[in-house]
């Protein structure tokens, strides 16, 4: 890789976890195509430590411990790199000295990185996602700073509320210079303390609008009708509110399509033989998978983290065309035109998916389809995220194509 002495601002993307595993990673493909030509993206994955990627990832340490990773996407528009830290960044919070260690060392992978491939940048933004990444704010002197808020961190899943955590966050909102929230319930405790706050909905990619090419899957061995869930088997789930549903239903399969995060909260699922899991898939697969259900289920319980929730399995339902039942939360009730939004109860969900069975797919996929379209990933960011972007970082918000001789 060359230098590029086009590139004037350097978007510095802190991930919450690799970037081929973050499910904020169709959005950041999507905002480095709608980028200006003078703007570049510079992804840092999470750092090899030594103290934790030994153990939970060794391959990842041995190929990543001896020297600073930087990779060019071959959409040639998103540099990634890897950095390698002293210690992982939660155990380095019990100490402000081994904070200061781990922020020289990114500090010095950083400034070396930005110098080889951007040596005429002049303005340095640095983008995070949580309030424990909020030490990465340090590493450069005069970047502007992003904090983007996805999750209700005052709330803990299980439902206590999280006062240390609360803390810190009101620290990071107070120096960043624009925050972005997913939900309006996000953003309402957070704007006394922020300089700039924005709504930013969860999206889609592009493809999930197209039909999806369908080569065989274990799920068609599953015999119809198919309720689905798409996301984490985690705590905020309604695994009670499941097992009564599909018990009772024994003619209805349920369908999970992703990780199970808490075995224990499955187990007595597990036990019925309507109800399948089909593990975690790559994110490509998922509109086939979605195409095959009949519904889709959202069916969260009701607590302090779950109440400001508007889930991105939300959109991606929606955008393939499936009838969503959810659980009524109020930031859910901006889409109760196109979804069945019911207490979280046995009798009102049943009722619900019973209703979505016998309307039928077919007759409302266009309408919800339709209805998906202003959140996908492209229309979200060239019709919202570049504008603002642009007005308080003050670049030109024209998107330039990139030559192949830029590189």
């Amino acid at each position: 890789m060359q230098p590029n002495d086009r590139i004037q601002t350097v978007i510095i993307v802190h991930l919450p976890a690799d970037f081929h595993l973050t499910h904020r990673r169709e959005m950041l493909l999507a905002l480095a195509m709608e980028l200006p030509g003078s703007v570049a993206m510079l992804l840092v994955n999470r750092p090899v430590t030594f103290d934790v990627t030994p153990l939970k990832y060794p391959r990842k340490f041995w190929t990543g411990i001896w020297h600073t990773r930087v990779q060019l996407e071959p959409d040639r528009r998103t540099w990634i790199m890897t950095p390698r830290l002293a210690f992982h960044e939660t155990i380095a919070q019990r100490s402000e000295t081994l904070v200061g260690i781990n922020r020289g060392l990114m500090a010095a992978q950083l400034k070396t990185t930005l110098s080889k491939y951007f040596p005429m940048a002049t303005r340095i933004i640095q983008w995070i996602y949580h309030p424990v990444q909020d030490w990465v704010f340090g590493t450069i002197e005069g970047a502007g700073k992003i904090y983007e808020c996805y999750d209700e961190y005052r709330w803990r899943p299980t439902g206590e509320f999280d006062e240390r955590t609360w803390i810190k966050e009101q620290r990071t909102l107070q120096s960043a210079d624009l925050t972005f929230v997913t939900t309006e319930g996000l953003g309402i405790p957070r704007a006394a303390f922020a300089e700039r706050l924005e709504c930013l909905p969860n999206g889609v990619p592009e493809y999930f609008f197209s039909p999806a090419t369908q080569p065989a899957d274990p799920i068609d061995t599953i015999t119809q009708p198919r309720i689905g869930y798409l996301g984490n088997a985690r705590t905020g789930v309604d695994f009670g509110l499941l097992e009564a549903i599909f018990r009772g239903r024994s003619q209805w399969n349920l369908v999970f399509i992703g990780p199970v995060e808490d075995e224990s909260a499955i187990r007595n699922l597990k036990r019925l033989s309507n109800v399948h899991f089909l593990g975690q898939r790559p994110q490509h697969q998922i509109p086939g998978l979605l195409q095959r259900l009949d519904v889709g289920l959202v069916p969260l319980l009701d607590t302090g983290f779950t109440r400001v929730m508007a889930p991105l399995k939300l959109a991606e339902y929606l955008s393939c065309g499936v009838p969503v039942v959810a659980t009524d939360l109020p930031d859910m009730r901006k889409f109760m035109s196109v979804v069945k939004l019911v207490p979280g109860q046995q009798a009102p969900y049943d009722s619900a998916i019973a209703e979505c069975l016998a309307q039928g797919k077919p007759s409302v996929s266009a309408g919800l389809i339709e209805a998906a379209r202003p959140y996908s990933w492209n229309a979200i960011c060239s019709q919202r995220l570049i504008p603002i972007l642009s007005e308080v970082f003050r670049f030109s918000s024209q998107a330039v194509h990139v030559q192949e001789s830029d590189f």
